[in-house]
């Protein structure tokens, strides 16, 4: 039992966090003291995630036939992102950002095509189009959300709420039978918290495809209910909760307020979960079922 205990937490916690502080060490040595390009940052989280990644699940190919593999593309995707943005962020003009978003949208509505592709076979037109324009608008809100707070604010403190958000979602996601995605939360979480050290924006995009993907593949092929995954994609937006007016000039009450609204926001969805398998009869097979299964046909 313990030696399981330490392997889980070496897979979740030590290799992505140490991943992620060896890129972020190299890219400041690389620089020489200066300050390296933002979306380095988003390359240590994807590094770090996706070396906890190949520990817990193992490489199953380049474009392996689970959809939950393919995981490790959002973090390149992400970084592919935040180089964009940094590169036409300083372009004039509305153009550069219509560019931004389109390609936003994109990375969202492909995650979401991906991930619904068995609900999508045989539904009707109208229900295929609502699978995937709702949950492509959540991750959307979402990104662009968490995009505005992180240019209005660098500190470490949103990014330390999103990982607690990260580790409990954990938990959550656990008791909705996914551990293995557990795990990967739980080493997103890890790889959040050492990326606060440097100015987070160029991790939003990489988060944001992680997240919602873990998320969405505990509800597609977990016991995840659709509200529970809907409250866990929301949590994190509830960081601009520190926002408030009357909280500017009180920074760690801002920052306490931000963790309590993320965090009861996952407690809910959590007990949700919870709730749904109190709820649920114990199935058990048919009476013909067991009769076949003893006597034989």
């Amino acid at each position: 039992m313990a030696s399981v205990l330490v392997s889980t937490l070496a897979q979740t916690v030590l290799l992505p966090a140490g991943v992620t502080g060896a890129v972020l060490v190299a890219s400041w040595l690389a620089w020489q003291g200066r300050r390296p390009p933002p979306a380095l940052a988003g390359l240590a989280l994807g590094a770090g995630w996706t070396a906890a990644d190949l520990a817990v699940r193992g490489f199953q190919g380049w474009w392996p036939a689970d959809v939950t593999r393919l995981l490790p593309y959002g973090a390149v995707l992400g970084l592919a992102l935040a180089a964009l943005r940094d590169t036409l962020g300083w372009c004039p003009g509305w153009r550069p950002q219509l560019v931004i978003h389109l390609v936003r949208a994109a990375a969202c509505a492909a995650l979401v095509w991906l991930l619904t592709g068995t609900f999508r076979r045989g539904a009707e037109p109208l229900a295929a189009v609502c699978m995937l324009g709702g949950p492509t608008f959540l991750l959307l809100a979402l990104w662009e959300a968490l995009d505005r707070l992180a240019v209005r604010d660098e500190g470490p403190g949103p990014p330390l709420v999103l990982a607690a958000v990260a580790g409990l979602a954990a938990c959550t996601l656990t008791l909705a039978g996914a551990a293995s995605l557990g795990q990967l939360s739980g080493a997103l979480a890890a790889c959040l918290a050492v990326s606060a050290l440097t100015p987070w924006r160029a991790t939003v995009g990489g988060f944001v495809l992680l997240y919602g993907g873990l998320v969405g593949s505990a509800h597609c092929f977990g016991d995840l209910p659709r509200n529970a995954a809907v409250l866990l994609v929301l949590a994190p937006a509830f960081t601009w909760a520190g926002g408030l007016p009357w909280l500017a000039r009180r920074r760690l009450l801002a920052g306490l307020t931000q963790a309590a609204c993320c965090l009861v926001v996952v407690v809910l969805a959590a007990l949700l979960v919870t709730q749904g398998a109190l709820d649920t009869p114990p199935t058990a097979p048919a009476t013909e079922d067991l009769y076949d299964a003893y006597y034989g046909r």
